[in-house]
This record gives structure tokens, sequence and C-alpha cells, in this order.
């Protein structure tokens, strides 16, 4: 039956997920902040962020997955101790398609390569479902199931290439209105020797099996320097265009 909260709850009380094929002309928007402090024996504390705010607009599918998309970035931009810089993306509207050129300006003109790939990390699963809806059980959950294979899912969403999963968890823990709510743990390893430890909750909505907000934080460690453990915070929210 459905629920006032709009979750399909089965007899025993399990919630089930629904799947929903996109739509050309959906909109969203998606708002990425990460903030990070390290000890320096200098400026006493390294101080960075990253934000990412930008619009998707969905433009083809294939059946169950999106084939092309307009992004527009409102705001894509590295800050380290107060001081802003914007990336090659910044301000600007592309198109990504799932053939050549995979991804191109407003123009129909091919991306440079360093604003290709900034791109693709933003928004890597085009032509297949994401990796979220993938992970995720046709049959109904209980509170307290685990569904593990959600933090790699999760950690994609972070960054497609820069990390790798050592080990992660996920718990349904509780339902927020019209989404579920997963209590998540990942160990993640990078190629240039970061380790980071990460705690935290993602809401998946219930309707559509979109994950609609992340909060993770925690520590993380450089190979050269593994006592001095830095801090991490990152929050990701998706919201509908109506």
């Amino acid at each position: 039956m459905l629920t006032d909260a709009g979750a399909t709850t089965n007899a025993t009380g399990g919630v089930r997920i629904r799947r929903v094929s996109p739509v050309v002309g959906a909109k969203w928007n998606v708002a990425v902040h990460a903030d990070s402090e390290a000890p320096d024996v200098q400026a006493g504390t390294q101080h960075s962020k990253y934000v990412s705010e930008y619009r998707v607009e969905v433009l083809a599918i294939d059946g169950p997955a999106i084939a092309s998309v307009k992004l527009h970035f409102d705001r894509n931009v590295q800050i380290y101790q107060d001081e802003e810089k914007p990336t090659a993306i910044n301000g600007k509207t592309y198109v990504v398609s799932r053939s050549a050129p995979f991804v191109s300006d407003e123009s129909g003109s091919p991306a440079p390569d360093d604003e290709k790939q900034r791109v693709l990390d933003v928004f890597p699963d085009l032509g297949t479902r994401t990796r979220i809806d993938e992970v995720l059980p046709d049959e109904p959950m209980n509170i307290g199931d685990r569904r593990d294979e959600l933090a790699g899912a999760i950690l994609r969403t972070i960054h497609p290439r820069a990390w790798k999963l050592e080990k992660g968890r996920a718990v349904l823990s509780r339902e927020a209105g019209t989404e579920v709510v997963f209590s998540v743990a990942i160990d993640a390893t990078s190629e240039s020797g970061l380790s980071m430890k990460l705690e935290g909750e993602a809401n998946v909505r219930v309707a559509d099996a979109r994950l609609s907000s992340l909060t993770l934080s925690g520590t993380y460690v450089t190979a050269k320097a593994p006592d001095e453990k830095g801090r991490f915070l990152l929050r990701r929210t998706v919201t509908d265009v109506r």
C-alpha cells in the first residue's frame, strides 16, 4: 500500500523504493560543498574548500537511462586559505551525450580535454542507470537492513576516479517523509597516498531512487604524515526544478 509519507510498504512494514524512467525536460539543481582542514607547520592550519553548483536538464532518454543532458555550472570553484579560484568549467554550459564528442560546449564544439574530464567526473554514468539505483534492491527493505554496495555507489558520486573503496557499510536507519535514510561509513584511499574514513547519512527518495542529500564527515591522512589527521566534511543536495 502507499503510506502517508509516500513510501510503498508491504505487510511486514518494509519499504520498497520505486523505479521511474527519466523524462525529457526534467530539471534539477545539484549543490556540492566540501571542506577540509589539515595541520600545517607554517600556516597553523591549511583550509581548503570545493564548491560546485550546477543545473541539469534532460535532453534525451533511452529506456530507463538518460542519453543526453545539458549542464550549466553556476559555480565551480576551489578555495584555499579563503582565496577563491574558479575552475575551467565555472560559469559554463555543456551538453553531455553518449556518443562522440561526449562533451560539447554551447556552440556544439568538442570541449577541451581538461574541461571534458571535469564534466564527466560530475556526470559519469550517462547512458546507464545511476549506481545508486543499480545497487538498491527491488524487494522491500526493513529498518536495520544492510546494503553495503551503496557505500561504493556513494563514493563514485563523490568522485568516480579519485578514490578506491577499501571498506564500506550502509544500513537503512529510518524513514523520513518521502525518503529513506541510510547510515553510511566509508574507508577509501587514493593513488596520491591519501586515506580517509568518513561517516554520515544518505537520503534516498522512495519515489525514484534518487540520492537527494548526502552528509559525510571524518578524517584523512597522507602517506607522508600518517600521524597528522586532517578533517573533511562533504554536503551534497539535489532539488527538483519545477
